[in-house]
C-alpha cells in the first residue's frame, strides 16, 4: 500500500529503521521525490505513528545540537 507522506527534515536512515520496527521482517520502500517521502508498506501508517517518528527525528537532532554533542 502506497502512502505519501509529510514530514520535514527527515532522515532517512531513521524513517527506515522506525519503519522496519513497524513492519519486522514484511518489505518497506521509502522512495523520494522533490522533497516528498513515499512510503510502500504492508497498511497505512497512522498519524500517531507518523508523529511518533517525526518526535524522534526531532529528538535524534536535538540531541546532535546539545552541547558536548560530536
Amino acid at each position: 500500500m502506497s502512502q505519501r507522506i509529510e514530514i520535514v527534515y527527515t532522515d532517512l536512515k531513521i524513517l527506515q529503521q522506525e519503519l522496519e520496527t513497524l513492519f519486522p521482517g514484511e518489505k518497506t520502500t521509502v522512495i523520494t521525490r522533490l522533497g516528498r517521502f513515499y512510503i510502500d508498506a504492508p497498511r497505512m501508517i497512522t498519524n500517531e505513528e507518523l508523529n511518533d517518528i517525526h518526535a524522534k527525528i526531532t529528538a535524534h537532532y536535538q540531541s546532535q545540537d546539545s552541547p558536548g554533542a560530536i
